[in-house]
């Protein structure tokens, strides 16, 4: 999708108006605040729409993407919708990582609710696509994550850099680990910078 179009939704007046109305609900509610924000259904349909093309964007927005999904199932972590909403715009914008918090869709790696056909196929195909098994056990990766790997795997020398918690060192460890374990390699140059640039 265009960048331009996933841009266009975030920058509109009815996401922006909802995506404040959660924050403030979030800040609201750590502060053990008797007020409540009260968004109404329509609202909150039209910015989910809104959140689902950007989810679609760039970096950046997909980041914004995810965090009105968080945003949302906080909101009222009890409505089913908001929980599987949360779950599709973490998928579309790559970070199934994310969606650990979110109790009550997988139980060992089986779901717990249907979305419908389509959307069943597509959730399944970013876990498949996402998912490396280690162990008998599944971890979900990023978009970027995932691609680190794959270069990792590649066996070409590669010097990376990225922003802090987008998982780069638990990324190059797990592979250094999974090499070893499997015996593929016994020699790695692992460069740390003691400070940042």
């Amino acid at each position: 999708m265009s960048s331009g179009i996933a841009a266009e939704a975030l920058d509109h007046v009815d996401f922006k108006r909802v995506f404040d109305a959660l924050i403030r609900n979030l800040f609201l509610k750590n502060r053990d605040s008797d007020t409540d924000v009260t968004i109404d259904i329509e609202s909150i349909r039209r910015a989910t729409w809104l959140a689902s093309l950007g989810s679609l964007g760039d970096e950046s927005q997909k980041s914004i993407a995810n965090a009105f999904g968080s945003l949302l199932y906080l909101y009222d972590p009890s409505n089913e919708l908001y929980l599987k909403t949360c779950y599709i715009l973490q998928s579309r914008s790559g970070n199934l990582v994310s969606s650990k918090h979110l109790n009550g869709l997988y139980k060992e790696n089986q779901k717990l609710h249907n979305f419908g056909t389509t959307l069943d196929f597509e959730l399944a195909t970013h876990r498949f696509e996402l998912g490396k098994d280690f162990d008998g056990k599944t971890i979900f990766f990023t978009h970027y994550q995932k691609s680190l790997w794959e270069k990792l795997e590649s066996g070409v020398n590669i010097a990376v850099s990225a922003p802090t918690s987008s998982g780069k060192s638990f990324i190059i460890k797990k592979f250094i680990f999974d090499r070893i374990q499997k015996n593929k390699s016994k020699f790695f140059v692992y460069v740390v910078p003691s400070k940042a640039l």
